[in-house]
């Protein structure tokens, strides 16, 4: 397993940490299920303030057990807090929340499993083809274009394999190792990049440096 933590210095995110993990079969057996979650003891108010510390769960549809109809971009989230609002030393105390933010759904069980408009959507999937609402309708690929609309706004011209159609080729069309070329450590082209669609591979990292290097094998999305 391999994790990175990042933070950022900035006013609107330097209360967050960002995790990232990467997590590799090593074995020679095949894994087909696994599930993976994170322990955490917050001690919202102080290290010994933690009697009356308290927390919830937002579904993916929006309800827990103080709270309904919260917004699509706050569900499928844990939180914590004070119950009384009060920490050491009489501070006043604030919430702790986690959630997973890319995390693999079922994308086969034809289900809206996080009720935003799209159905079995899929992380690991090709760019697919092209919706240009003239030969194909915008509306492609969308099960409720109601919820759509509300969370990622009106259906724009994209591939059908960014379902959400945030991918932006003046932005992001910088490959599979996520480095541009103006980032001080570009290290040159990469596989995808510069090709006009949201190109997606692994590539196996033979050399171990952490790094798409030209030759490694690619093993291509389906």
């Amino acid at each position: 397993m391999e994790v990175r933590v990042l933070q950022f210095n900035n006013s609107l995110a330097e209360d967050i940490m960002f995790l990232v993990y990467q997590i590799t079969n090593a074995s020679e057996k095949k894994i087909n299920g696994s599930y993976f979650g994170m322990h955490g003891d917050p001690h919202v108010g102080g290290a010994s303030d933690y009697s009356d510390d308290r927390a919830d769960f937002i579904d993916p549809f929006g309800e827990s057990i103080k709270l309904q109809n919260v917004p699509q971009r706050a569900r499928s989230m844990v939180y914590a807090w004070d119950d009384d609002g009060t920490g050491t030393g009489g501070r006043p105390t604030g919430y702790f929340g986690w959630k997973f933010l890319e995390s693999p759904s079922n994308n086969t069980d034809l289900i809206d499993n996080d009720d935003d408009g799209l159905t079995d959507e899929s992380p690991d999937n090709s760019a697919g083809s092209y919706i240009d609402g003239i030969n194909v309708a915008l509306e492609t690929g969308i099960s409720d274009l109601a919820k759509f609309t509300e969370i990622y706004g009106t259906p724009n011209p994209r591939f059908s394999g960014d379902e959400d159609g945030d991918w932006d080729v003046t932005k992001d069309d910088i490959g599979i190792d996520g480095i541009g070329p103006d980032s001080e450590n570009y290290p040159g082209p990469d596989y995808g990049e510069g090709d006009g669609s949201p190109s997606q591979a692994w590539y196996l990292d033979t050399d171990g440096d952490g790094d798409y290097t030209v030759g490694e094998p690619i093993v291509m999305s389906v």
